[in-house]
């Protein structure tokens, strides 16, 4: 619903509603509830509030899964939202910063893995799951860890690594002399920063450069933070083979797992940190953010765009997503 009178819409939207229509109401802001939308969604004939740029998505979403996208934004199905969110503000994140489709797209995938052998009807167990949901928060945990919104790996786009030491690495140090800085938000569990700390540490040994650096890693889940800096580089062993072998040389390798060695890990400053709210660094050479940026909304990927763009120094490198800046 784009224009027309209150009136006119309640009418309308609300004949469509009961027919089975997926009925959306663009949004004013991405972070605000609109008090047309207000007013609209108070009557529960309408289901979500969402963005131009994230309709698009969200319409070509509900033509592949109608009846779980009509189910799990149900306004009268407000308490597993509400729940659901209250599992983001416990790791310091926001739910409305989210993609609504990253959202559907998770508790789907989560269906479809409790279910075992064939579903005939994945819209009926898609509505079991989430009436489930309104009265299981150890399910609701399990739902929010499956979204792997804190998910990182070693290594896990192995172009990025070899441009950072082939090329990206040679320019930062050509370019400073001096003390070289690096910032890595939304880390996650950290393999990504310990990732570029090995490539690192072996660019600086392999060409005999002794200069000051620091890397500071942050997350907003501060749980997670503590977990990180208390295990101080140990990792099961079945992370070992994503490793490539030449960095292996900096690893500590034992029968129940591996620890990165000190060398490597002596200069990473670990911190809590929301990278939309938070603060920001300055006058960094080089700005690492490869897991959350897909999964926010338009204007919300722009805003931390914006901020990272700023930390950093005139000739810095920006790492994304595949895309290096």
């Amino acid at each position: 619903m784009l224009t027309g009178t209150i009136g006119e819409g309640l009418i309308g939207s609300g004949e469509l509603f009961d027919k089975g229509a997926l009925c959306l109401i663009e949004a004013e802001s991405d972070s605000e509830t609109s008090a047309f939308a207000h007013t609209f969604l108070s009557t529960g004939k309408a289901h979500l509030e969402v963005s131009v740029t994230e309709m698009g998505e969200f319409i070509e979403l509900f033509l592949k899964h109608p009846e779980p996208v009509k189910t799990f934004f149900n306004p009268r199905n407000q308490i597993v939202w509400s729940a659901l969110s209250k599992q983001f503000e416990g790791r310091g994140l926001d739910i409305k910063t989210f993609k609504h489709s990253f959202i559907f797209e998770g508790v789907l995938r989560r269906v479809h893995s409790r279910t075992t052998g064939r579903v005939e009807n994945i819209a009926q167990e898609f509505k079991k799951y989430v009436a489930n949901l309104e009265e299981g928060p150890v399910e609701l945990s399990r739902l929010y860890d499956s979204l792997e919104i804190h998910t990182s790996k070693f290594f896990g786009n192995p172009k990025i690594y070899e441009d950072l030491a082939n090329t990206i690495l040679p320019k930062v140090f050509e370019d400073n002399k001096e003390r070289i800085q690096v910032w890595i938000p939304a880390c996650g569990t950290g393999e990504e920063a310990m990732s570029f700390a090995l490539v690192l540490h072996d660019f600086m040994k392999e060409n005999n450069i002794d200069r000051d650096f620091v890397i500071n890693v942050q997350d907003a889940h501060r749980e997670l933070i503590k977990s990180i800096t208390s295990h101080k580089g140990h990792y099961p062993l079945e992370s070992l083979e994503k490793i490539p072998v030449h960095y292996r040389q900096y690893l500590d390798v034992k029968a129940d797992g591996f620890a990165i060695k000190p060398e490597v890990t002596s200069k990473i400053i670990f911190s809590t940190g929301n990278l939309i709210t938070g603060g920001t660094f300055f006058g960094m050479d080089l700005v690492l953010c490869q897991n959350v940026l897909p999964a926010l909304k338009r204007s919300f990927q722009i805003e931390v765009y914006q901020k990272m763009t700023v930390a950093l120094r005139t000739k810095g490198v920006l790492i994304t997503e595949g895309e290096t800046v």
